[in-house]
C-alpha cells in the first residue's frame, strides 16, 4: 500500500510539471496601455500648421464692385493733347505731331484734338486729315467738324477728297460730298468713279 502511494505521487508530480511547462511556452498577450495624451500637442501652431486656405469662389459667384482705376502714371486724353500742344516748335509741326497721334486719343478726346487741328494744319498736310476723316475709328463728332473745314478749303484740295468720300456710302458725309460734287459737275455719274475724276479734272483745268 505504502508503495503505491508512492507511486501515485510521482505521477501527479509528473503531470503538473507537464501542465506547467505546457503554460509557461505558450506567448500570453499583453496589452500595451497608450500613453496619455498630450492636450498642448493638440492646439494647432500657425507656423507648423497653418489652417487650411478657404476656396477661391469663381468668376460668377462674385463679381468686382467697380472696374480698376486706370494705371498709377497713365495720360488722359487732355493730357496727352496739352503736352502736344505745349511742344516748343512751329504751330505747323504741333499740327503734324496731334495729326499723327490723333487715333491714340479717347474717342471722347477727339473732337478737342479737331479743334485745334483744323486751324493748324495747312493745305499741303490735308492727306493727314483725310486719313482721320475717313477712319472708322474718329468719332462722329470729329468727322462732322472736319468736314465743314474741308468744305471751305479750295477746290483742289476738296474735291479729289469728297470723291474718295463718295466711295464710302457707310460715311456720314458721304451724301453731301456727292451733291456737291453733281451741282458743280452738273451731274451725278453714279459709281462710275473714273468718269467722277475725269469730270473733276475738267472742272479744276477751267
Amino acid at each position: 500500500m505504502k508503495g503505491n502511494r508512492i507511486v501515485w505521487t510521482v505521477l501527479v508530480c509528473l503531470l503538473v510539471a507537464i501542465w506547467l511547462g505546457f503554460q509557461l511556452a505558450t506567448p500570453v498577450a499583453v496589452e500595451t496601455p497608450l500613453p496619455p495624451k498630450n492636450r498642448q500637442s493638440e492646439s494647432i501652431d500657425p507656423q507648423t500648421n497653418p489652417p487650411a486656405p478657404a476656396p477661391e469662389l469663381s468668376a460668377t459667384s462674385r463679381l468686382p464692385e467697380r472696374m480698376p482705376e486706370p494705371k498709377s502714371g497713365e495720360k488722359s486724353g487732355g493730357e496727352m493733347l496739352e503736352e502736344w500742344l505745349s511742344q516748343p516748335e512751329s504751330t505747323d509741326a504741333a499740327g503734324l505731331r496731334i495729326m499723327q497721334n490723333f487715333l491714340l486719343l479717347p474717342e471722347k478726346d477727339h473732337a478737342a484734338a479737331m479743334r485745334h487741328l483744323v486751324n493748324m494744319v495747312r493745305d499741303p498736310s490735308i492727306s493727314g486729315l483725310e486719313r482721320i476723316l475717313l477712319d472708322s475709328r474718329t468719332s462722329l463728332e470729329a468727322k462732322e467738324m472736319l468736314f465743314e473745314d474741308i468744305k471751305i478749303r479750295p477746290d483742289a484740295v476738296k474735291f479729289p477728297i469728297f470723291l474718295k468720300l463718295m466711295q464710302h456710302p457707310e460715311h456720314p458725309s458721304s451724301q453731301d460730298a456727292r451733291e456737291i460734287l453733281t451741282n458743280v459737275i452738273g451731274r451725278d455719274w453714279g459709281a462710275d468713279y473714273a468718269r467722277w475724276e475725269k469730270e473733276i479734272e475738267r472742272v479744276l483745268k477751267d
